[in-house]
């Protein structure tokens, strides 16, 4: 129950940062003018008592547990990434989509844990959080794929990648390829891009910044 509870734990608010950042040309002067149509309020944005009952929420199911789980330390609470780099990612993910023909319909963010032998020890353990490319598949829009490795208007789902290196969990992907049959690959998650095969390479993103909680309030980011 506790691995399942770490496994799928989930930030609610941090979907609310793609609708506001652009990836388009900002050249446009109109101060009303974004990356897209400005239109008011969006509908992700929340209210604070729904914030602070969220807050309070993960408080008392969540944040025990994860200690407990990470060796009585408090976890990863706060995830902090630069305007640039989401629209960087974001501006990547929409060319290698239209390269491949394939309709980009969001991001999904999946819960995570860096390794006991991660390379920067100030990160071993401690929650984390990987963005991956969506599509439409069915009448499902939030199926995470891999454009990297998709062919002309056939993503690539990333359910299949993950079982190809023997880790399957159909509520990352929504889909269940219980029974096919695939290779399986090594793990090699950390490898250096320039180390890398061109088959290991992923769109997904997650080097990009956490805050570690020290206590008494203070949030160390790195």
């Amino acid at each position: 129950m506790m691995k399942s509870t770490i496994k799928h734990l989930s930030i609610s608010l941090i979907p609310c940062f793609f609708l506001l950042i652009g990836c388009q040309d900002r050249s446009n002067k109109d101060r009303d003018k974004f990356c897209t149509e400005y239109s008011g309020r969006p509908d992700v944005a929340i209210t604070y008592p729904e914030m602070v009952a969220m807050l309070k929420q993960y408080d008392k199911t969540k944040k025990g547990v994860l200690a407990t789980a990470n060796n009585g330390e408090n976890d990863t609470r706060v995830n902090f990434f630069k305007l640039e780099d989401l629209k960087a990612y974001l501006a990547y993910i929409e060319k290698l989509s239209k390269e491949k023909n394939i309709e980009l319909t969001g991001v999904n963010i999946i819960s995570a844990a860096y390794p006991h032998d991660y390379a920067d020890e100030q990160k071993r353990n401690y929650q984390t959080l990987i963005f991956m490319p969506t599509t439409k598949v069915n009448n499902a829009i939030n199926i995470s794929f891999e454009p990297l490795q998709s062919e002309n208007s056939n993503p690539k789902l990333l359910a299949e990648i993950l079982r190809e290196y023997e880790y399957l969990d159909e509520h990352i992907n929504g889909i269940s390829l219980k029974g096919t049959n695939t290779g399986v690959k090594k793990a090699s998650m950390f490898s250096l891009p320039e180390e890398s095969s061109k088959s290991e390479l992923s769109s997904g993103a997650n080097k990009m910044g956490t805050t570690r909680s020290m206590g008494n309030g203070i949030n160390l980011y790195i």
